[in-house]
C-alpha cells in the first residue's frame, strides 16, 4: 500500500500562524490586507513570487516525504506523494518546475505521485509539462454531470442538462453527444487526452471518478446503473488512475461535510419524468449514509473489489494503448451508448465494450468479443444495460 497526503498549496486558513508571523508570504490587496480567491473568504492566498515562501513550501513537502526517518538503506522515507488542491491556482506556476524537480532528485530512490486537483485540459497539460504526473479529469466527470439524470423511480437515464450546451469546456463533448450519443461524448473526453499524452508506463495519468468530495456522490446524482457503467469504463480506459472516494465502496449517498456538519448542498440530482425535469438537493453530512441494507452494501463492495483485481491482474489495462473499435451498435447514431476499444501492450491485448445506457444494445460486430471472457459478458450478440465485456485477444 502507498499513501499520499492532501496539501493545499494555493492558500492557508485565515488563522494560520503565518498570517501573523510571516505576512510577507501572502498576496496582498491594494490596501495591504491579505487577498483571497473567489468567495473563499476564510482563506489567505500564498505568494509564490516570494523566494522565501517557495523554500518554505518545498521544505513542507520534503518533511512529509521524509517524516518516517531513514529506511533500511538509510534513505529518507515518508508519504509517497501528494494530492495538490487547486494546483493550477497558485500565482506562479514556475514553482512547480523547481519544487518537483528538487523533490524527485532528493527522493530518486522511489516513485512519487504528484496529483493535481486541476480543471481544464490546457491547465492539466501545463502542469504535466512542469513535472506533475497526474491530474483530475474534470472533462470526463462533466459527461456524467451533464448527460445522466434519474427517472422518477431513481433509475439512471440519459437526459442532457440544459446548461450542457452553454459550457465552453463541454462544447466538444456536447456536439459529440448530439451526433453520436453518450458513447461519442465519452470517446471525445478520452481521445482529447489520448492525442496529447505520450504512450508508455511513465504517465502522466488522469484521475477519473464518479465520486469526489467536492462534487458529491455519483450514486445519489446519477443512479446505480450509471455509476456501475462509468466505473467499468474508468477501470478499463487508458492513462487513468481510478479514483474511489472513501465510502463509495459501500454505496455512500451523501457528500462529505466541507463547511457544515449537516445540511443541503448544490450537488444534487436531476429527476426527469413525464412532467419535465426537477432538481433534488444534495445532502452534506459529517459521516456517510450508505446504501440501505447489508446486502446492498456487500454488493457494492464486491463490485469494486472485482474491478480493482481485474485491473491489477492485467497489465494492458494499466499501461496499454487504447484503440477505439466499431462494435456495430444497432441503433440510430445519436442514440449510441456502447463504447468499444482495444487495450494493447507488446505482449498482450484485450478488447472491451461498455454499455453506458439503460437499453440492451445488439452489436453487429459481436464477433469482436468472441475470445476468452475476462470480465462480464454478452447476452447472445447484445450487451445488457450498463454492463461490460472484456475478452482476451489471441
Amino acid at each position: 500500500m502507498r499513501v499520499i497526503l492532501d496539501i493545499t498549496p494555493n492558500h492557508t486558513s485565515r488563522d494560520h500562524a503565518w498570517c501573523s508571523f510571516r505576512p510577507e508570504y501572502y498576496v496582498k490587496n491594494p490596501d495591504g490586507s491579505i487577498f483571497y480567491d473567489c468567495d473563499w473568504s476564510d482563506t489567505a492566498k500564498l505568494d509564490y513570487t516570494n523566494p522565501a515562501l517557495r523554500e518554505e513550501m518545498i521544505s513542507v513537502y520534503d518533511y512529509w516525504l521524509s517524516f518516517l526517518g531513514a529506511d533500511a538503506e538509510g534513505r529518507p522515507d515518508g508519504v509517497d506523494g501528494f494530492r495538490l488542491d487547486m494546483a493550477h491556482f497558485i500565482n506562479d506556476r514556475g514553482f512547480w518546475n523547481e519544487a518537483v524537480a528538487r523533490l524527485r532528485t532528493r527522493h530518486a530512490h522511489r516513485e512519487l505521485l504528484f496529483l493535481a486537483e486541476c480543471y481544464g485540459t490546457q491547465n492539466n497539460m501545463d502542469l504535466f509539462g512542469r513535472g506533475l504526473n497526474a491530474a483530475y479529469d474534470d472533462d470526463f466527470y462533466k459527461v456524467c454531470q451533464y448527460l445522466y439524470a434519474l427517472d422518477e423511480n431513481g433509475d439512471s437515464v440519459i437526459a442532457p442538462a440544459p446548461e450542457a450546451a452553454s459550457n465552453a469546456d463541454f462544447l466538444d463533448k456536447h456536439e459529440a453527444f448530439k451526433a453520436g450519443g453518450i458513447a461519442a461524448a465519452f470517446e471525445t473526453a478520452l481521445l482529447n487526452y489520448e492525442s496529447l499524452l505520450p504512450p508508455g508506463d511513465a504517465g502522466p495519468f488522469l484521475a477519473r471518478y464518479t465520486d469526489n468530495h467536492d462534487e458529491g456522490r455519483g450514486l445519489y446524482r446519477f443512479g446505480a446503473g450509471a455509476v456501475q457503467a462509468v466505473n467499468r469504463l474508468i477501470f478499463m480506459c487508458s492513462h487513468c488512475i481510478p479514483f474511489i472516494l472513501t465510502g463509495q465502496e459501500f454505496g455512500a449517498m451523501n457528500r462529505p461535510s466541507i463547511h457544515e456538519r449537516i445540511g443541503p448542498c448544490d450537488k444534487g440530482s436531476r429527476i426527469v419524468g413525464a412532467r419535465g425535469a426537477r432538481a433534488r438537493e444534495g445532502v452534506e453530512f459529517e459521516g456517510n449514509l450508505f446504501a440501505r441494507g447489508f446486502e446492498a452494501r456487500r454488493q457494492w463492495y464486491a463490485f469494486y473489489r472485482e474491478l480493482i483485481a481485474f485491473r491489477l491482474h492485467h497489465r494492458e489495462l494499466q499501461r496499454g494503448k487504447l484503440f477505439l473499435l466499431n462494435a456495430g451498435e444497432d441503433c440510430a447514431p445519436a442514440e449510441r451508448s456502447v463504447i468499444a476499444f482495444e487495450r494493447r501492450t507488446r505482449s498482450a491485448a484485450m478488447r472491451c465494450a461498455v454499455n453506458l445506457g439503460p437499453e440492451l444494445r445488439a452489436l453487429k460486430e459481436a464477433s469482436l468479443f468472441s475470445g476468452e471472457v475476462l470480465y462480464g459478458g454478452l447476452k447472445g450478440d447484445a450487451l445488457p444495460p450498463f454492463s461490460a465485456v472484456a475478452v482476451r485477444v489471441q
